[in-house]
């Protein structure tokens, strides 16, 4: 038996039968705040039962998930299974592209210079500021921010949701029209 889970519920509905990793794990909201985090996981329930059982688990867009959530997973685990070996001894696949470009980079399919080791960056992805960045990637936002093809085709990745923060805002500014702010429970 397999468990196929995601870091957010609609990651989540790529998988037949997937579901978002707080959810199928009952991880606490809060995992930031908590080294001491527990799954609300019985070992009588239905969850409990195909939590033990299961050899693998999926989990997509793993790296988006603080890292409480693996350790209160791991120590939910060894409870379920009356095991002390990682994870309950189940085998787990962390999936998502972040992981497989810092693959790529160390397995050298990404070009670098021989004498260095360093890796080589075109100039023209080369920015000074964050200002500059925006600027450079995000040319005529108040004619296309409608267009989701021209959206499509612009991203700026961040390790912490504080650097996104930081471009996200100057951004939205230059959006034209009334802001609206939806709240969402995964």
């Amino acid at each position: 038996m397999a468990v196929a889970v995601a870091s957010s519920r609609i990651a989540a509905t790529l998988f037949a039968g997937g579901r978002a990793a707080h959810s199928a794990f009952k991880l606490p909201l809060d995992l930031a705040r908590s080294n001491s985090a527990t799954c609300n996981i019985s070992k009588g329930t239905g969850q409990g039962h195909v939590l033990n059982t299961c050899k693998l688990i999926v989990w997509d867009e793993a790296t988006l998930n603080h890292r409480n959530a693996f350790h209160t997973l791991d120590k939910a685990l060894q409870d379920l299974r009356g095991s002390s070996a990682i994870i309950g001894g189940a085998t787990v696949v962390l999936a998502g592209q972040f992981e497989n470009k810092l693959l790529q980079i160390g397995d050298g399919k990404v070009p670098g210079d021989p004498s260095t080791g360093l890796i080589i960056m075109p100039c023209d992805v080369i920015v000074n500021s964050p200002d500059e960045l925006l600027s450079k990637l995000y040319r005529n936002i108040q004619q296309n921010f409608k267009d989701h093809d021209w959206l499509s085709h612009r991203a700026i990745l961040a390790s912490r949701n504080d650097a996104v923060e930081k471009l996200n805002v100057p951004i939205q500014k230059r959006l034209l029209g009334q802001e609206y702010a939806y709240k969402f429970i995964d």
